[in-house]
């Protein structure tokens, strides 16, 4: 990816989280800083690491689409 590209994917990926509720964008916070695993989230969340599995996965499909939509709409402009 370069240099020019990756600024539009940042904002729109900042803009997108934003559109995200609380919980999904700690989902998210917790899962990508240092040491962040997903068998520890589950385990204070007292779920199995398969949900939060899917749950990251919905979440990241869900930002993956809104930075797609975004980028495809600053094109358009």
């Amino acid at each position: 990816v370069e240099a020019a590209e990756l600024d539009p994917r940042r904002r729109a990926l900042a803009g997108c989280l934003q559109k995200l509720s609380e919980p999904q964008r700690e989902m998210i916070a917790v899962r990508y800083e240092p040491n962040g695993s997903v068998h520890e989230m589950a385990r204070r969340s007292g779920s199995t690491p398969k949900a939060v599995s899917e749950s990251l996965r919905r979440i990241r499909l869900a930002l993956l689409n809104c930075i797609e939509r975004r980028i495809a709409r600053e094109a358009h402009v």
